[in-house]
C-alpha cells in the first residue's frame, strides 16, 4: 500500500470517528427567557425603575414580589433582549399596558403586562412622567422641551403640545384641571384636559418637587428650597375660600426629596439626608418629624404600598454601584432589604 493512500485512509477514520463528538453546525434557536410570576393569593409585585448612570449606564427594570422577598434584576433586557436605554425615568401603567419613560433617550417604551415589548413612542425631548387625563389620552411632562407633550394612547404617538415656557415635571388630575410642578420657574401650572390650555399657576415655595392631591381634596407641594435666595423647604397646600386660592403650609428644616402618602392620605413620608420624615396633621398646623435615620444612607426616592402601606426607599449608595432598597412597615420595621440596579429612582405598584 503506498504512503498516499495509507494516508488518505487514516484521515477518513479520523473524520468518521469525529463525526460522534463534533457539535452541530445548525443554528438552534434559543428557547425564550421567561420571569418566575407568583400568581398566589398573597403574592405582591412592585416594579422598580432603575436610572442607570446619566449619560452612559443603561435603565433596568427590577422586579420585586414582596411575599417571598425575591427580587428579579434586568427582566426586560432578559425578555426582549435589548436595553430599555438611558435613563429610566418613571413607570405607568394604563390598562394591560405599561409604559416605561426613558428620559435621556427621548422615548417612551410600551409593553405587555408580561413585559414583553409592543410599540416605542418617539419624538420626545427629555420626557418624565406619563398622566392619563382623559381615556386615551395622556399628557408627558419634559425636561428640555417647555412643553407638555399630548400623547394618544390607542395610535401611541404625540398629537401635539402644551406651551409652558419652562421645565415641567410631576402632576396631578384634581376636577378636570392637570396640575404640574415647574421646578424652574416655582410654580404649578394648572391645564384643562378638555381644552388642553393652560388655564391657571400659581407660585410655590423654591424648587417643587413632589405634587399630590389629598384625602382632603387639597393639593399638596413639597419645595425643596435652595435657589438664589437659599429659600427654606416647604410644604405646602392650597386652599379655597369664595372663589380663592390661598397658598398655606409649614417650613421644613431638612432639605427633602420625594412626597409620599399612605392610602388614607393622612400621613405623608418624604427623605433627606438625615432619613425618611414622616408628618400627620393639618395642612397649617401638621408636622414632619425625622421616623428613621439614614445611618449613612443616601435614600433618594420613596414609595408606599396602597395595598398593605408598606414604605419602600432607595439607598442609592455613590450614585455608581447598584443600588440597595429598604422595605418597612407602616410602624418603621425594617420588613426586608434587597440589591436591585444603579439608582434607582422610582417604585411602581401595579
Amino acid at each position: 500500500m503506498s504512503a498516499q493512500l495509507i494516508i488518505k485512509n487514516c484521515l477518513k477514520v479520523l473524520l468518521i470517528s469525529g463525526i460522534a463528538w463534533l457539535p452541530s453546525c445548525k443554528d438552534k434557536t434559543p428557547d425564550p427567557v421567561l420571569i418566575v410570576r407568583d400568581t398566589t393569593a398573597n403574592s405582591r409585585e412592585v416594579l422598580i425603575a432603575n436610572q442607570g448612570n446619566f449619560g452612559w449606564g443603561e435603565g433596568t427594570l427590577s422586579l420585586y414580589e414582596a411575599y417571598s422577598k425575591t427580587v428579579q434584576n434586568d427582566i426586560y433586557k432578559t425578555i426582549n433582549q435589548e436595553s430599555l436605554g438611558n435613563v429610566f425615568q418613571s413607570v405607568s401603567r394604563l390598562g394591560e399596558n405599561y409604559y416605561f419613560v426613558i428620559n435621556n433617550s427621548g422615548k417612551i417604551v410600551v409593553t405587555d403586562t408580561e413585559f414583553t415589548k409592543k410599540v416605542e413612542i418617539n419624538g420626545f425631548n427629555s420626557p418624565r412622567y406619563l398622566y392619563e387625563v382623559q381615556p386615551g389620552k395622556a399628557y408627558v411632562t419634559d425636561l428640555y422641551a417647555k412643553a407638555i407633550a399630548i400623547v394618544n394612547l390607542t395610535t401611541n404617538t404625540i398629537t401635539g403640545s402644551i406651551p409652558t415656557g419652562t421645565f415641567t415635571d410631576k402632576g396631578v388630575l384634581r376636577n378636570g384641571i392637570f396640575w404640574c410642578t415647574a421646578p424652574d420657574a416655582d410654580k404649578i401650572y394648572g391645564i384643562n384636559v378638555l381644552t388642553d390650555a393652560l388655564v391657571d399657576s400659581f407660585s410655590t415655595g423654591v424648587n417643587p418637587d413632589g405634587i399630590v392631591v389629598d384625602k382632603n381634596n387639597y393639593i399638596r407641594i413639597l419645595c425643596k428650597g435652595g435657589g438664589a435666595t437659599n429659600d427654606l423647604p416647604k410644604l405646602m397646600s392650597f386652599t379655597e375660600a369664595n372663589g380663592q386660592k390661598y397658598p398655606v403650609g409649614y417650613v421644613l428644616s431638612p432639605t427633602p426629596t420625594g412626597l409620599a402618602y399612605n392610602s388614607n392620605l393622612d400621613i405623608l413620608y418624604f427623605c433627606t439626608e438625615k432619613g425618611i420624615w414622616r408628618g400627620i396633621g393639618d395642612m397649617q398646623t401638621g408636622s414632619a418629624q425625622l421616623w428613621i435615620e439614614a445611618e449613612g444612607a443616601i435614600f433618594y426616592a420613596i414609595g408606599i404600598d396602597p395595598k398593605n402601606g408598606d414604605i419602600y426607599v432607595s439607598d442609592v449608595k455613590d450614585f455608581v454601584s447598584k443600588s440597595a432598597v429598604k422595605r418597612y412597615s407602616s410602624d418603621g420595621i425594617l420588613l426586608d432589604e434587597f440589591t436591585v440596579g444603579i439608582i434607582a429612582g422610582d417604585f411602581f405598584f401595579p
